[in-house]
């Protein structure tokens, strides 16, 4: 018998009564009373009047309830986004939780690379073919991705990224033998050398300047804001940078898109000392 998946749920309530019914199936001596006291609870009959709906679980109780029912630190997060869904008091807090979810759905999807797969940064292109390969209706055809690509490379770089891809274990074939991803994202490792994503992030700044001048303003938005920040302030805003990049990820990564577009972001210190 499978363990309940978390993951599957969207109502914390349901994943909890199946949780506890799988769980007497399993062992008889499990009991209501048997998950209070492992979780650490002072009322015994606490788990079903939540499963009843009679009981919001608390903040207090949350960590609790994480603890007896054996959640990892992904299941954890996802259960508590869950039960923050369900009890949220708002329409835009209960939307702040609903991206959150989503969010934790796609990271369990997502493919960390290994030393072995290190290949797939050293050219830039590879990242692009790697998200139109995303895209439900992906033509594989090494001279239609040139095309796409503007010419910017060539039929044979474009089947040597394929290739490349499908060698590492990035991509794949599915039962009718199309070419789709592994995961649907893809997740730097601490240990990428410096200089191979410094060349990344300097062609991308090229092909930015590029659509600067060459791009109609429908086909691009480029902006730019001067700030003076604190010590104390800088590790905030840089982190705000990567929560808004992490929410458009989730927000649109759909797998339905047409044209793919590269977003860059671009922090750097300009004065030097206090600017005061």
């Amino acid at each position: 018998m499978r363990d309940i998946d978390v993951f599957s749920y969207q109502d914390y309530r349901e994943f909890l009564k199946d949780y506890y019914s799988q769980r007497r199936k399993r062992d008889k001596k499990f009991s209501i009373r048997f998950f209070a006291r492992r979780a650490g609870l002072k009322s015994e009959n606490y788990l079903k009047v939540v499963m009843d709906g009679s009981r919001s679980l608390t903040a207090n109780n949350l960590p609790k309830f994480v603890k007896g029912l054996g959640l990892n630190t992904t299941q954890a997060e996802y259960f508590e986004a869950l039960v923050r869904l369900n009890q949220a008091k708002d329409l835009m807090e209960r939307q702040a939780h609903l991206q959150k979810i989503v969010h934790l759905k796609k990271k369990i999807n997502v493919l960390t690379l290994s030393h072995d797969q290190m290949e797939f940064y050293a050219h830039w292109y590879n990242l692009i073919i790697f998200e139109m390969a995303s895209q439900k209706n992906f033509n594989p055809d090494p001279e239609h991705i040139s095309k796409c690509l503007k010419g910017k490379i060539s039929a044979k770089q474009a089947l040597d990224s394929l290739n490349m891809m499908l060698e590492k274990g990035i991509l794949k074939r599915d039962e009718s033998g199309k070419l789709i991803p592994v995961a649907s994202q893809i997740a730097s490792p601490g240990d990428v050398p410096r200089e191979q994503i410094k060349k990344l992030q300097e062609v991308f700044l090229q092909q930015a300047l590029e659509a600067l001048h060459l791009q109609k303003d429908s086909e691009r938005e480029i902006r730019s804001l001067t700030i003076c920040l604190t010590e104390q302030q800088l590790p905030l805003f840089k982190e705000k940078i990567k929560e808004f990049q992490r929410e458009l990820n989730t927000t649109f990564s759909t797998g339905e898109g047409g044209d793919v577009y590269q977003f860059n972001m671009q922090f750097y210190k300009i004065t030097k000392g206090s600017c005061e």
